[in-house]
């Protein structure tokens, strides 16, 4: 019973600065919630408009489409005549630079390579950045 006492004293003896902890912790409260009413109600001044649901699908989806893509630059295309020798010139550099980079773009001998092609018009002293599109994401 004396232990409950003198917890019952030291609670009361906290009891006004506890209360006025409590009241400032109030006074905050209500300024959080007015600066959010704030920013809430304020219109656009940095010249972003509002965010549209739609433009925010399409650009996901246009990142997912692009995190298949893989570009190197700097190949040199071989100058073959025909144009399927070329096509398949640039495959086996596309999967020397996946087995270099240890990705398998290739399981149980499927290719998973959608396309494989140069980027650009041709020029004659110019390397045209060669693009690989595999049918899974990269990034995964």
């Amino acid at each position: 019973m004396l232990y409950s006492y003198n917890l019952y004293r030291i609670a009361f003896k906290n009891m006004p600065a506890l209360l006025q902890q409590i009241g400032e912790l109030k006074k905050e409260m209500d300024l959080i919630k007015n600066e959010l009413e704030i920013v809430k109600n304020q219109k656009c001044t940095h010249g972003v408009s509002e965010i549209n649901t739609e433009e925010i699908f399409n650009e996901i989806h246009e990142r997912a489409t692009r995190s298949r893509n893989l570009i190197i630059y700097n190949v040199k295309e071989l100058g073959c005549d025909e144009l399927l020798e070329s096509i398949e010139d640039d495959k086996k550099v596309v999967q020397e630079v996946f087995e270099t980079l240890n990705i398998r773009p290739s399981i149980g001998g499927v290719n998973k390579f959608e396309k494989v092609l140069r980027i650009c018009r041709k020029k004659e002293y110019s390397c045209r950045p060669l693009k690989g599109i595999c049918a899974d994401p990269l990034c995964d």
